[in-house]
């Protein structure tokens, strides 16, 4: 007799946990949730072993609309599935499966996420906050920490940022990236003029182990200093809403180290008192507003720190004067 899962003898086997634990090592999460689906002794067996579902991107973005689409990818070449949750009169509802869905498909997921997304258009006014609500209280009823390696977050608020950062595995985070649009013209790049206060963020634990942070927003009006940026090896941060020489000497003697690659901080002020030359000598290179200096980055055979200063500081580890 052919085995189908219609038959009884098929479900009771597959309810062993024996035989179910080797039937689902060739099933990826797609399936697995379809084989819950099937009767109660299989959803139990299977809740029973909590297979990982080994998922490497989980994203969900919000359109203008309000329609939602979750974008699953997990090991493979072309091995991802979109998920649209179609607009209906309750939105309540689509919320809801947005939600049992995230924390259903991620409920035993061991292996640690590469990326995790959750992309609001920046015409939808508060509702992302009220989302994130949602998702926070689902990775706080957690057993574990979510291991994800990069989190992206799109048209957020630092608070809104808050609701999630502390509930990720702080050891498996390795980078942050926060954009914010322009209001009412998401395809052109320019930073929302609302504040965006990090100060809460690098306090958190998660924070200080981050290697690499993409914050894209304005008015940050945090001082360089009290942000807790000396760790890390990569930064691309902008807006500042202002930044001193004192600023700058300080990451000059905090980012002298190996572990630098590239720090970029845009700024909408400069304020040069004491004068930048008292606290890191004279520049090696002058041309218009571009100041230029180089230091020896001890612990390395010959490679120098940059400082390029304009209309935005740039810190980078480099092989060799390249302005003189």
């Amino acid at each position: 007799m052919k085995l189908k899962l219609s038959n009884e003898m098929s479900l009771k086997v597959l309810g062993n946990q024996l035989v179910m634990g080797n039937v689902l090592k060739y099933l990826e999460v797609f399936d697995i949730q379809s084989l819950r689906k099937t009767c109660h002794g299989i959803r139990s067996c299977v809740d029973y072993l909590k297979p990982d579902p080994q998922i490497e991107n989980y994203a969900i973005h919000m359109g203008t609309d309000k329609s939602f689409t979750a974008y699953i990818e997990i090991p493979g070449y072309g091995n991802s599935k979109a998920i649209p949750y179609k607009k209906t009169k309750d939105c309540k509802n689509i919320v809801s499966r947005i939600f049992a869905d995230f924390e259903m498909n991620l409920k035993n997921q061991k292996t640690c996420l590469e990326c995790l997304e959750l992309l609001f258009d920046d015409e939808i006014g508060s509702e992302p906050s009220e989302l994130l609500t949602g998702f926070k209280k689902i990775l706080m009823n957690r057993t574990q920490f979510l291991k994800v390696k990069k989190l992206h977050l799109f048209s957020v608020n630092g608070e809104d940022v808050m609701k999630i950062l502390p509930y990720l595995d702080p050891k498996s985070l390795e980078v942050l990236e926060i954009t914010n649009p322009y209001y009412g013209n998401p395809r052109v790049f320019e930073p929302l003029s609302v504040p965006f206060d990090i100060e809460e963020m690098a306090k958190t634990e998660q924070w200080k182990f981050l290697e690499e942070l993409n914050l894209k927003t304005a008015n940050i009006s945090i001082p360089i200093q009290n942000m807790n940026l000396t760790h890390f090896s990569t930064i691309y941060m902008s807006l500042a809403a202002r930044i001193t020489s004192e600023d700058i000497a300080y990451l000059k003697e905090n980012l002298l180290t190996p572990k630098l690659r590239r720090f970029i901080i845009c700024f909408k002020e400069f304020v040069e008192d004491p004068q930048l030359t008292d606290l890191i000598g004279q520049p090696r290179a002058i041309s218009g507003n571009k100041r230029i200096w180089y230091f020896p980055i001890p612990g390395t055979n010959g490679k120098m720190m940059e400082i390029l200063l304009n209309e935005r500081l740039r810190f980078e580890n480099v092989n060799y004067y390249r302005y003189s």
